[in-house]
């Protein structure tokens, strides 16, 4: 039994040092990590995780790389195998909260101090004069963005015209409502496309289609392995626009 023991330690400090998982991971007996080939995956690519003890989850089209969940004792073997090109953790990602985010909607509520021009409380078209170009009819209209957030409130009055659709990714489903603490998604989505209608605040292009790629849950957190797949889903879709205001590790998948 104490070989044994010695054995999962000295496979946990290789992956360290090789810098396949984190600390954290270490003492897991297996891990969910995302494995990038050279080529497209294939039979050998998917027999060679099998072989392993692995289990794919997920295969992407638009890179070479699956979602696989694998004992920690085959990583190093997977990393060295000249099939692979790099092995990462499927680890987490979170919402950005500069200090320069507008809190425009709350939970689905306009502020009740956004009355009158609602030119004056939108901070996106302040600050980079999009005025100018709505007086031109420059609006967004017809142009496709695809929000990789949280969701989107598409009840609220100043994004439900706008709102064309997307997918939730965390819960697997067709219905990306926003229901994190913070609104997150929402209020992303009303400084790029809160609509024009003479009351709250107005987006900088506030003609334009939305489309929500839900990849945080409601505390802000989601997967790498989701946000790729909302980004291939917004490729696959033919999105003129992809926001992601979204933070995590540096990552191959994601590059």
């Amino acid at each position: 039994m104490p070989t044994v023991k010695y054995r999962h330690l000295l496979i946990a400090a290789v992956l360290l040092v090789t810098g396949i998982i984190s600390p954290q991971a270490a003492i897991a007996s297996e891990l969910e990590v995302i494995i990038g080939f050279h080529e497209y995956p294939g039979p050998s690519q998917q027999e060679l995780i099998h072989t392993l003890g692995g289990q794919i989850s997920r295969e992407y089209r638009l890179i070479p790389a699956v979602v696989a969940t694998v004992p920690a004792a085959g990583l190093a073997t997977l990393r060295d195998h000249p099939l692979v090109a790099y092995i990462e953790e499927n680890s987490e990602v979170t919402s950005i909260d500069p200090p320069y985010l507008p809190m425009l909607f709350g939970a689905s509520v306009l502020p009740a101090a956004a009355t009158g021009d609602e030119y004056e409380h939108s901070w996106g078209v302040q600050h980079i004069g999009s005025k100018a170009a709505h007086s031109q009819g420059i609006t967004g209209k017809e142009i496709k963005i695809a929000v990789i957030d949280s969701g989107i409130d598409y009840n609220n009055e100043e994004l439900d015209d706008n709102y064309r659709g997307g997918y939730d990714f965390v819960n697997d489903d067709d219905n990306p409502l926003d229901d994190s603490f913070n609104s997150h998604g929402t209020n992303v989505a009303g400084i790029i496309a809160a609509e024009k209608n003479g009351t709250g605040v107005v987006g900088v292009a506030p003609e334009a289609s939305l489309y929500a790629l839900k990849v945080l849950t409601s505390f802000g957190s989601g997967l790498t392995s989701d946000t790729v797949a909302a980004i291939q889903w917004a490729v696959d879709n033919k999105m003129d626009i992809i926001n992601i205001s979204i933070q995590g590790e540096d990552k191959e998948s994601l590059r």
